[in-house]
């Protein structure tokens, strides 16, 4: 999410929490079932990934410019690391990704909790994929990682596709090395996206409590009003 677009989620939510708090308590009425349904057919993983929630699929989250840069990191890995892949995988790569799952299943489980504040749910309100977006961004975050950690475990059993179809050359090698280092890369990204965003909300979660309080809404509007006077 970029710098823009919370800045815009903050002031709206901010703004539609005041006006409710102000505004006198109406009673809810009830959703007609298609409406009902239609919702529930909207909370799909697998439908979000490819058609999203009303804002981007969630395949944009990952197939993005980002690539080009997690795959010249894999060819630089290719060319530094001098090991073959299934010693890499058995020394080091498994070892790190046993590290890294129990890290995004805490984050995440952090992150889930914040999701169901108030507050978040309010400023998700003002998300054009709601508050569905968010969720399934985590995990996708949590299926990169598993994904790198199974074609790493086949790695380490000495299994690759070249392998299979009886391909060979160091170009092939190359292409391997690098798609598989390129991966590893990308599952570090989202491993610290998981963080990064739990960060955030919780910012976001003090920010709106900041200026939404009674008494620091009434602070703010009677600084407003004396500096109109003078």
């Amino acid at each position: 999410m970029t710098f823009k677009a919370l800045r815009e989620l903050m002031r709206d939510c901010v703004a539609d929490r005041r006006r409710k708090r102000r505004s006198k308590d109406k009673p809810s009425e009830e959703l007609p079932e298609s409406t009902i349904d239609k919702e529930i057919k909207r909370l799909n993983f697998y439908r979000w990934l490819f058609c999203g929630t009303g804002g981007k699929c969630g395949l944009a989250y990952v197939l993005n410019w980002a690539v080009a840069v997690h795959l010249l990191i894999g060819f630089g890995l290719h060319l530094y690391v001098p090991s073959r892949l299934d010693e890499a995988a058995a020394s080091a790569i498994l070892p790190l990704a046993s590290i890294l799952i129990g890290l995004v299943f805490a984050w995440s489980g952090n992150a889930q909790a914040l999701l169901q504040q108030p507050e978040i749910e309010a400023i998700s309100n003002h998300n054009k994929g709601g508050l569905a977006d968010w969720v399934f961004q985590y995990q996708l975050a949590v299926l990169v990682l598993l994904l790198a950690l199974v074609v790493w475990g086949l790695t380490a059993m000495n299994v690759s596709v070249s392998s299979e179809l009886g391909i060979r050359g160091s170009t092939v090698t190359a292409i391997e090395r690098t798609a598989l280092f390129g991966a590893t890369s990308l599952a570090l990204w989202e491993c610290w996206s998981v963080i990064s965003s739990a960060g955030k909300l919780l910012i976001l979660r003090k920010f709106v409590i900041d200026r939404t309080s009674p008494s620091k809404a009434g602070n703010s509007d009677q600084v407003t009003h004396e500096h109109k006077e003078s």
